[in-house]
């Protein structure tokens, strides 16, 4: 039994890192994605969040941790997932940062978080 166990607490926590890792790309790759959408002098961000977002969820969709949204082509999106991205400016620079938020799926092992998110800011070509 107690070997039993840890092997469930090592599947548990190798399924949480996986999803982890999933996460942290698609905010990585969105704010990538996003550092280098230029939209002119009299830009507001909004192409660079939406390029943002839309290349989040593309990571998300194409690794099967669906989300709905617009990059989504499956029926199976979950509903529960939230892509966010954020351009802002600091004095000289332009920044654009991506929130996602998954729920996590580790059984029920407990200790872990309801849901898996990371954050990631890159400076944008936006100077």
């Amino acid at each position: 039994p107690i070997l039993l166990t840890v092997l469930g607490g090592v599947l548990a926590l190798s399924s949480y890192i996986s999803q982890l890792h999933v996460v942290s790309r698609a905010a990585r790759d969105g704010a990538r994605v996003g550092s280098v959408t230029l939209e002119g002098p009299d830009g507001d961000g909004s192409l660079i969040e939406a390029a943002s977002v839309l290349q989040a969820q593309a990571v998300l969709d194409t690794t099967g941790y669906h989300c709905a949204g617009e990059a989504s082509t499956t029926a199976d999106d979950n509903a529960n997932c939230n892509v966010s991205a954020r351009w802002w400016y600091d004095d000289p620079y332009h920044y654009v940062t991506v929130d996602v938020i998954y729920p996590l799926d580790v059984g029920a092992m407990p200790g872990f978080p309801e849901n898996v998110s990371a954050s990631f800011t890159m400076l944008t070509q936006q100077q």
